[in-house]
């Protein structure tokens, strides 16, 4: 089962957080901000401070996923 995405924190302004959040750190009940973490495809994206790599992320094709009928 994947890990649950909190969502970003109202201090983070941009539009960009509405498609990205953060896990909670395993040791403790803090969010990690190290990754955020994409809602569409759950794919872990470096956060540094800025959201340079999250538009980057969200700029490229999504993977398509096949359901074997």
């Amino acid at each position: 089962m994947a890990a649950h995405i909190n969502p970003a924190p109202s201090c983070l302004k941009a539009d960009v957080w509405e498609h990205f959040g953060f896990k909670k750190k395993k040791e403790s009940d803090n969010l990690d901000k190290t990754m955020a973490v994409c809602k569409l495809c759950h794919t872990n994206v470096k956060y540094s401070g800025n959201t340079t790599n999250l538009l980057s992320h969200l700029q490229r094709p999504l993977p398509t996923l096949f359901v074997r009928i």
